[in-house]
């Protein structure tokens, strides 16, 4: 694992902060992966791409917001994706579900 981190405005929505993070990864099939975080009473929850990150995330003053780049559409057969680095992806995350039970 390994952290980035983005200082965001007001009203960012988070179609940009995905776009950033994928260009960060230089993730080229984003279509399959999707942002995490923990909401108030502990579920996790994707963020709305369409919406303001300030209006689902819910951080007080002094603290920042923890996203998780995470698979969120598995395909069936992993040789259907395009990309080496998309299914080496998958592959961690499918590793990193198993070892934590989710």
């Amino acid at each position: 694992s390994f952290f980035v981190w983005f200082f965001l405005q007001r009203g960012t929505l988070g179609q940009d902060v995905f776009d950033s993070v994928c260009c960060t990864l230089e993730v080229l099939e984003n279509e399959y992966f999707g942002l995490q975080y923990v909401g108030q009473d502990g579920d996790y929850l994707w963020v709305d791409v369409t919406k303001a990150l300030d209006k689902q995330i819910k951080v007080k003053k002094d603290q920042f917001a923890r996203l998780e780049f995470r698979v969120k559409f598995y395909v069936r057969n992993p040789s259907q994706l395009q990309d080496e680095y998309t299914r080496y992806l998958f592959s961690l995350q499918i590793k990193k579900d198993i070892l934590k039970r989710r």
